[in-house]
């Protein structure tokens, strides 16, 4: 049998145990038999709720621009060992990296941060682009779950400096 329980979201993330009293009864609403009444032990666990940010949303257009990725925990339950993804679109390119990094567990309201660099040619100017992240981690159950989070950057539109000498 599954059940399901509402657990208070104040609930302590503990082993709890519930009371439970099994009854058989027949069609005409009689209980029959002795009822059994025992106790279940629950393991209240937390969630993982993990969020991609990074530290600035402006690109300038030819060159090497300097990234930080912050993955946060913003869950109540530790994570497992986390592998990171991250999928930069062409033509962008990013630069000392090959866009994989196995990072250790985050605990509740911890961060992690990945300095890099990208560089956006001449030709991205202007545009808005869209970055994944794929995080695979275990959950506080042990169950390997992945997930996707995506932040946007804007290449700043080329600006040209004109220096007139008189």
């Amino acid at each position: 049998f599954n059940f399901l329980i509402n657990i208070d979201e104040n609930s302590p993330l503990t082993q709890q145990e519930l009371p439970l009293i099994i009854e058989f009864k027949k069609s005409d609403d009689k209980i029959r038999g002795i009822p059994i009444t025992t106790e279940i032990h629950v393991t209240i666990t937390g969630r993982n709720f993990i969020k991609l940010s990074i530290d600035k949303q402006d690109l300038v257009p030819d060159e090497y621009n300097d990234i930080t990725f912050t993955i946060k925990n913003e869950g109540t339950a530790k994570t497992g060992t986390i592998d990171f993804v991250l999928n930069i679109p062409s033509p962008l390119i990013l630069i000392g990296s090959d866009n994989k990094w196995s990072l250790g567990s985050i605990a509740p309201s911890s961060e992690i941060t990945l300095k890099t660099q990208i560089y956006a040619p001449l030709s991205t100017a202007g545009q808005t682009i869209q970055i994944s992240g794929q995080l695979t981690f275990s959950n506080s159950l042990g169950t390997q779950q992945s997930e996707t989070r995506t932040v946007d950057i804007k290449i700043n539109k080329e600006i040209v400096i004109v220096t007139i000498m008189i």
